[in-house]
């Protein structure tokens, strides 16, 4: 062995004695360990639990994750958003051309509005239905209240004389 070490630089051959010495080492720990371990008799204690009562453990979550505002945080501080990042305002469905609120107490008011998604005009009044899920709620001057499942905006006019 010291033959064949002999040909390297003094640093591999230093190496190379390291490598023999932590091999040895390692060999040495293993069999001391097998050994102690083989002796020393392992206690197991085993608990047994019903198979009821483990899967209602696991089917009902800690009580702060029940909360929709723990998971809101998450979402409105999302880290893979870039910085600087603000959240689209939401673009209005429709928007208010004007309103027409005659003298006469037998006529009811009016209003025209358009929609901006389809560029289509609708004149309305109290009670009328302009889609499926949105009707009108009031009509006063320069302004007209709208209902979406339950939920009143108001849109106002934007134009200023």
């Amino acid at each position: 062995m010291n033959n064949f070490l002999s040909h390297f630089n003094p640093f591999l051959r230093r190496a190379g004695y390291l490598l023999i010495a932590g091999a040895s080492l390692l060999i040495g720990i293993f069999f001391i360990y097998r050994s102690l371990g083989a002796s020393v008799e392992r206690v197991v204690e085993v608990k047994v639990v019903p198979v009821e009562a483990s899967s209602r453990a696991r089917a009902l979550p800690p009580v702060a994750f029940d909360s929709f505002a723990y998971y809101q945080t998450i979402i409105d501080n999302n880290i893979f958003r870039p910085l600087g990042w603000t959240p689209p305002r939401p673009v209005e469905s429709y928007r208010l051309i004007g309103t027409i609120l005659p003298t006469d107490t037998h006529i009811p008011p009016k209003a025209i509005l358009q929609s901006t998604t389809g560029n289509t005009t609708h004149i309305v009044t109290r009670g009328d239905r302009v889609d499926t899920d949105t009707h009108i709620v009031d009509i006063q001057p320069k302004q007209i209240k709208l209902s979406t499942n339950g939920k009143t905006r108001t849109l106002h006019l934007s134009i200023r004389f």
